[in-house]
């Protein structure tokens, strides 16, 4: 990975969206993460946990990107605030 900055051109909608999916994924692999012992197993378990891990670091700093962008709060949302905010389509709903 590079630590090159780039500047992105993206209707602010589109970047609302990207935002939501990585609130979602983010909060998908925090919930994997808490179960990810049902594996039963020691090393699956570990391998499991530092790759949720990485996940879960990588979608927080590119989400603090965003929200610093465009200057609103990292708060920390739910399954449930993003459904009560319309946020999910039917697909996400199910998961």
């Amino acid at each position: 990975m590079s630590d090159k900055m780039i500047t992105v051109k993206m209707p602010l909608d589109d970047v609302m969206n990207v935002r939501v999916m990585l609130v979602f994924e983010k909060i998908m692999a925090e919930g994997d993460y808490e179960n990810v012992a049902d594996l039963h197993n020691g090393s699956a378990v570990g391998a499991a946990r530092d790759v949720l891990y990485n996940e879960i670091e990588k979608f927080s700093r590119i989400i603090g990107f965003i929200d610093e962008a465009l200057n609103v709060s990292n708060e920390r949302m739910t399954l449930d605030d993003l459904r009560a905010a319309g946020a999910l389509g039917k697909e996400e709903e199910q998961r």
